[in-house]
């Protein structure tokens, strides 16, 4: 395949669909790559941002991934190619990836506040 064609081709709308296919295929490495890739995004926004509130972080990493998916039909229509896969699988796997991070980084916070008050 070229990468030349309809943009549109490669768009999966049906949620769990390719999610199924991993575990039946047993990918783990589409399913943990994708959650993967946004693990470390609230750790980064902490550090970066160490006064914004719970709510305003999940707001930002949620919003981060929503915008992955359509950023990534978009340069698919403008390049005029379907070379890339749109997913809501992806988004989801994403999505899964940035609460994973959140609540890693909110237990590892109550960790050493923990440590600090002994």
């Amino acid at each position: 395949m070229d990468g030349q064609g309809d943009p549109f081709a490669a768009v999966n709308l049906v949620p769990f669909k390719t999610i199924a296919e991993y575990i039946e295929n047993r990918n783990r490495v589409q399913i943990f790559g994708n959650m993967l890739v946004l693990f470390p995004f609230p750790a980064l926004l902490y550090f970066n941002f160490p006064k914004m509130n719970n709510r305003n972080y999940l707001v930002t990493v949620l919003c981060v991934t929503v915008l992955i998916e359509p950023i990534q039909l978009l340069i698919n229509v403008i390049a005029n190619i379907s070379a890339n896969v749109i997913d809501i699988d992806d988004f989801l796997l994403n999505a899964a990836g940035c609460l994973l991070g959140l609540t890693a980084l909110k237990l590892l916070k109550h960790m050493i506040q923990g440590k600090k008050r002994t």
